[in-house]
C-alpha cells in the first residue's frame, strides 16, 4: 500500500508541475487550451471557415466575376484603319494594312466594321483571302509594328465547323508579329450572364454563340486545325495580347483556343468552349510565357490533358482572372504544367474544373485543378477550389515536380479515391510556408493509397511544413474500405521524408485511421519542429492526431521550447504499439524540457514522460490500488 501512495504522490507532483508550466506558457504566448486539447492563437483565428463540410455538388451554379477585377487599358494607336465591305473588299483592305505595317514600327489599329466570314475554297476548305496578309486561308500578321485588332462587336468566322485541316486557324501571328486583340463592345458581365442563362436552360450551349451575338459581343470562331499545326482560334508564334473579345468554338489537336510559343498577355476577354483532341482545350503554351491578368478561361475541353491550359516548358504567371468549368480525361482539367515549366499563382481562381465523364478513358484521372509534372508550382495567393477528379484534386506534383505554398487557399475540392487537396508523388517535393488547405474531401472507393484528405506524400517524395494550415479536411469510406490520413497521409513504398516545423493540422476527420497525420508507408521519416500544432483531429469517432504504427517513431529536430513553446501535438499509438518510446532526438535537443508540455495522448489518462532521454506515455492512474 505504501508504494502505491508514494506512486500517487509522484504522479500528483508531475501533474502539478505540468500544470504550472502550461500556465506559464499561456501567459507568455497568448495560447488558450480547453478540455478537448484544442488550441488557438489569440492573434489569429485558425478555423476560418464557418462550414467545415465540403460540398460534393460538382455544379458551380452561376459563374461569378471576381469582385476585385482590374481594368487594363488598351495601348493607343498612331494609325487607324477600318475593315468593312464585302468579302473581296475586306480581303483587299487587309492586304493593304499588312503592306503598310511593314513600313512602320508605330502602333496600328484596325476596327472591324462588319462580320468577316470565310468563304469556300477548293484547297483550304474555307479562306479569308489571298495575298501576303493570308496564309493557307487564315488571316496572317508578321510585322513588328504592334497591331490592335478591334472586333468591335463583330465576328471573325473561319467556318470550318470542326473539320480539322492544315492551317485551319482563324488568325496566324508570325514570328515577327505583335498582335493585340480587343473588342470595344466587350462586357464580361453580359457574356457571363448569357453563359449562366444557357446553363440554367439545361446546359443549352448549342445556342450560346447566337445569344452572345445578340449582345453584340466580338467573337473569333470556326477555326479547326489538324495534328500538323497547333492553334484553332489563334496560332501565335510571335507576341500576342488580348484585352477583350471571345475566342470560342474552335478545335485543334493542341491549343484549340490559342496556341502560343512566344509571349501571350491575357488581360481581359474570354476563351471558352474550345475542344482539343490531345491537350490545351483553351490555351497551349509551348516554351513560352503566358501571363493571365484578368482573362477568363471557361468551359474548354481536351481529350487528354490540360482542359483549360496546357503549358509545356513555359512560364505561366497568374495574376488574376478565372479558370473555371474546364474538362479533360487524364490530368490537369484546369491547368497542366510539364517539361520544366513554372507556374506562379499570385491571384485569381481555378475552380469547378473536373474530369470529363462524357469522355471514356481507361487511364487514371489526376489533378482536377492543377497538374505539375517535372515542373515548378509557386502559390502566393488566389484560390484552387471546388474541382473534382479521381485522384489528387487541388494540385498534384508528379515525376520530380516541386511545389511551394506561400499563401492562397486550396479548398473544397473532392476526389473519389485519394488526395483531395495536394499530392506530391514520384520523387516530388512540397514546401508549405503559408496558405490554407481546407475542406477537401476524399470519398474513397478503390486505390492503393487510401486517403489523404488534405495532403498525400508518396513514392520517395517529401514535404516540409514551415507554416500555414491543413484544417477541416475529410476522408470518407462509403464502401467500408480502410482509409487513412484526413489531414496528411504518407504512403506507398520508398523513403518519404516529412518535416513538420511549424503550422496547424486540425479539425480533420477520417472514417479510418489517422485523423490528422497517418503513415502507411514502410520507411518514412517524420521530423517534428517546435512550432507544430496537431490537435482536434478525429478518426472513426475518437481523437487521432498523429498516428504511429508499431515500430514508427517521430524525430524531434530542435528544442521544443523554441517558437515560444507553442508546439502542441496529440499522439495516437496503434493498439499493438507497446509501451516503449515514440521519439528519437528528443533528449539531445531538449535538456530540461518536460515533454508533457508539447505532447499529449489521444488515449486519455496518459502523460508524456522521459524514458531514457526519449518520450513515452505513462498511465497516470494506478489500476491495482
Amino acid at each position: 500500500m505504501a508504494k502505491y501512495i508514494k506512486r500517487a504522490g509522484i504522479v500528483f507532483f508531475v501533474l502539478v508541475l505540468s500544470l504550472l508550466l502550461a500556465v506559464g506558457t499561456i501567459c507568455a504566448t497568448g495560447v488558450v487550451e480547453n478540455n478537448s486539447n484544442s488550441i488557438v492563437n489569440t492573434n489569429s483565428q485558425n478555423n476560418i471557415f464557418e462550414d467545415s463540410n465540403a460540398s460534393t455538388d460538382f455544379s458551380a451554379g452561376n459563374i461569378g466575376l471576381p469582385s476585385n477585377s482590374k481594368t487594363y487599358e488598351v495601348p493607343k494607336a498612331d494609325f487607324e484603319f477600318e475593315l468593312s465591305g464585302n468579302f473581296s473588299e475586306m480581303s483587299a483592305k487587309w492586304n493593304e494594312i499588312f503592306a503598310f505595317s511593314e513600313k512602320t514600327i508605330q502602333t496600328i489599329k484596325v476596327t472591324l466594321k462588319n462580320d468577316w466570314i470565310a468563304e469556300d475554297h477548293v484547297e483550304y476548305e474555307t479562306y479569308f483571302g489571298d495575298g501576303t496578309g493570308f496564309i493557307n486561308g487564315a488571316i496572317y500578321y508578321d510585322s513588328g509594328a504592334p497591331l490592335i485588332f478591334d472586333l468591335n462587336g463583330k465576328m471573325l468566322d473561319r467556318r470550318l465547323n470542326g473539320n480539322q485541316i492544315y492551317c485551319g486557324m482563324v488568325i496566324m501571328v508570325g514570328g515577327n508579329g505583335n498582335f493585340i486583340i480587343t473588342d470595344t463592345n466587350y462586357n464580361a458581365e453580359k457574356a457571363i450572364a448569357v453563359y449562366n442563362g444557357c446553363k440554367a436552360e439545361n446546359n443549352d450551349f448549342a445556342n450560346l454563340k447566337s445569344k452572345l451575338r445578340e449582345k453584340e459581343l466580338g467573337i473569333i470562331t470556326g477555326g479547326s486545325t489538324n495534328d500538323k499545326t497547333f492553334g484553332g482560334g489563334v496560332r501565335a508564334i510571335g507576341n500576342l495580347a488580348m484585352y477583350g473579345g471571345i475566342i470560342m468554338d474552335n478545335t485543334a489537336n493542341c491549343g484549340a483556343g490559342v496556341f502560343s510559343s512566344s509571349i501571350f498577355n491575357f488581360y481581359a476577354g474570354i476563351i471558352m468552349r474550345n475542344t482539343a483532341n490531345v491537350l490545351g482545350g483553351g490555351i497551349y503554351a509551348l516554351n513560352s510565357e503566358l501571363n493571365l491578368h484578368n482573362g477568363i478561361i471557361l468551359y474548354n475541353d481536351s481529350e487528354n490533358r490540360g482542359g483549360g491550359i496546357a503549358a509545356e516548358g513555359a512560364l505561366f504567371n497568374m495574376v488574376g482572372g478565372m479558370i473555371c468549368e474546364n474538362h479533360t480525361s487524364i490530368y490537369g482539367a484546369g491547368v497542366q504544367i510539364e517539361n520544366g515549366g513554372t507556374f506562379n499563382m499570385y491571384g485569381g481562381k481555378i475552380s469547378y474544373n473536373r474530369m470529363n465523364r462524357s469522355i471514356h478513358h481507361e487511364k487514371d484521372e489526376y489533378g482536377g485543378g492543377v497538374y505539375t509534372g517535372s515542373s515548378f508550382f509557386n502559390m502566393y495567393g488566389g484560390e484552387i477550389s471546388n474541382n473534382h477528379s479521381n485522384y489528387a484534386c487541388g494540385f498534384i506534383m508528379y515525376y520530380g515536380a516541386k511545389g511551394y505554398l506561400k499563401g492562397g487557399k486550396i479548398i473544397n475540392n473532392t476526389v473519389t479515391d485519394n488526395s483531395g487537396g495536394v499530392a506530391a508523388y514520384w520523387d516530388s517535393e512540397l514546401v508549405m510556408d503559408g496558405g490554407t488547405i481546407a475542406n477537401n474531401v476524399v470519398e474513397y472507393h478503390n486505390n492503393e493509397n487510401t486517403g489523404g484528405g488534405g495532403v498525400l506524400i508518396g513514392h520517395n517524395s517529401s514535404m516540409t511544413m514551415n507554416g500555414g494550415e491543413i484544417i477541416n479536411n475529410k476522408v470518407l469510406s462509403p464502401w467500408g474500405g480502410q482509409v487513412n490520413g484526413a489531414g496528411l497521409l504518407i504512403c506507398n513504398v520508398g523513403t518519404n521524408n516529412v518535416t513538420l516545423n511549424k503550422g496547424v493540422i486540425s479539425g480533420n476527420y477520417c472514417e479510418g485511421n489517422g485523423g490528422g497525420v497517418s503513415d502507411t508507408s514502410d520507411s518514412a521519416v517524420i521530423k517534428i519542429g517546435s512550432g507544430m500544432q496537431i490537435f482536434d483531429n478525429i478518426a472513426h469517432g475518437v481523437p487521432s492526431d498523429l498516428r504511429l504504427e508499431q515500430g514508427q517513431k517521430i524525430t524531434v529536430t530542435e528544442n521544443m521550447s523554441n517558437n515560444n513553446g507553442v508546439s502542441h501535438i496529440g499522439i495516437k499509438l496503434a493498439d499493438d504499439y507497446g509501451t516503449g518510446t515514440f521519439t528519437t532526438g528528443y533528449g539531445a535537443n531538449n535538456s530540461g524540457n518536460n515533454p508533457s508540455k508539447f505532447f499529449f495522448s489521444n488515449d486519455g489518462a496518459y502523460l508524456a514522460t522521459l524514458n531514457g532521454g526519449e518520450v513515452s506515455f505513462e498511465n497516470t492512474i494506478e489500476s491495482n490500488v
